[in-house]
């Protein structure tokens, strides 16, 4: 697993690339502060007009000229073209950084979080409740911008996502054998909000008391909540099968992580603002999201070892 010296030793390596990018973002940075300041300005300008126009019959000195009006609206009109047409400018070059960012800096951290992974940034809608089950229903739906990587962990095909809302990273990873039913486990602290769905669970409270307090950790038959796929996977094993010590004490060892499985597919929740993939200009402070996201990649290795070693040579 990565270390955080050798996570520091690539970026270091990107210094240079980073700084150029720096320069670059901030030299078109004023463009985009001063367009929006006047498109702003010739808003409000137009606002302020209308408010000191004159009631009918009055008199008003300063638009005592023909050309007031006219002025004024040409004015306004002007800041406004040219203030869109500086921010226009910063956003393209801004796009065209984030791009070259995603090139430079976040497929180096790829490579080196989950080797011969892709990365994309796709959008979703999030809306109702999660498969895994894990994460609290939220009212309402939201477009959410994503990093995710594509790739293997333990030999296992894996999906991580990093998430904006909720703030988290989600993991699945499909397992060489399964379960008949849905398992979460679950550190009551670390919840998202809303409601938690419990239709349909039992509790293993022999299983909760020996993981620890404030925990819980509970059951359902496979099919359980919206998804109502359901998978036959090529090994079956009993779900007490995975109560092991091993994976207790890697839990315990990280309280915020949550975990389910559900058939063959094992959903890991780390509530946890890295941040190390969210779409924005290059910048040196990054190092720390870097160790951010390597941190949580060991914890992600842990979990899933243990989850393997749990299901190996267990039967129904």
């Amino acid at each position: 697993m990565i270390t955080d010296d050798e996570v520091e030793q690539v970026f270091q390596s990107l210094g240079a690339q980073i700084k150029n990018l720096e320069v670059r973002g901030g030299a078109f940075a004023a463009h985009g502060n001063i367009g929006c300041l006047l498109m702003l300005a010739s808003v409000m300008a137009v606002i302020a007009f209308a408010g000191m126009m004159p009631e009918e019959g009055a008199a008003s000195s300063w638009m005592s000229t023909w050309w007031s009006v006219p002025a004024s609206v040409f004015s306004a009109l002007a800041c406004f073209v040219v203030g869109g047409s500086l921010w226009r400018r910063w956003a393209k070059h801004n796009d065209e950084l984030m791009l070259e960012t995603d090139a430079t800096l976040t497929r180096p951290l790829v490579e080196l979080l989950v080797p011969g992974a892709s990365f994309s940034r796709p959008r979703i809608i999030v809306s109702g409740w999660h498969p895994s089950l894990l994460i609290a229903e939220e009212d309402g739906a939201s477009g959410i911008e994503l990093g995710q990587i594509d790739g293997c962990l333990l030999g296992q095909t894996a999906v991580i996502a990093e998430l904006e809302s909720p703030v988290s990273w989600i993991v699945r990873v499909e397992l060489p054998f399964g379960i008949a039913g849905h398992l979460r486990i679950r550190s009551m602290a670390h919840l998202g909000p809303g409601r938690s769905w419990s239709a349909g669970f039992e509790k293993h409270s022999v299983a909760s008391k020996r993981l620890g307090a404030g925990y819980s950790i509970d059951s359902a038959p496979q099919g359980t909540g919206l998804d109502k796929s359901v998978v036959t996977p090529p090994k079956l094993v009993p779900i007490e099968a995975l109560f092991s010590n091993a994976l207790f004490d890697q839990l315990r060892a990280h309280p915020d992580i949550n975990v389910a499985v559900v058939g063959c597919a094992l959903w890991i929740v780390l509530p946890r603002a890295i941040r190390a993939f969210q779409g924005r200009v290059a910048s040196q402070s990054e190092l720390r999201a870097w160790k951010q996201a390597a941190k949580a990649m060991r914890d992600v290795q842990g979990v899933v070892r243990e989850v393997l070693a749990a299901g190996e040579g267990a039967t129904l």
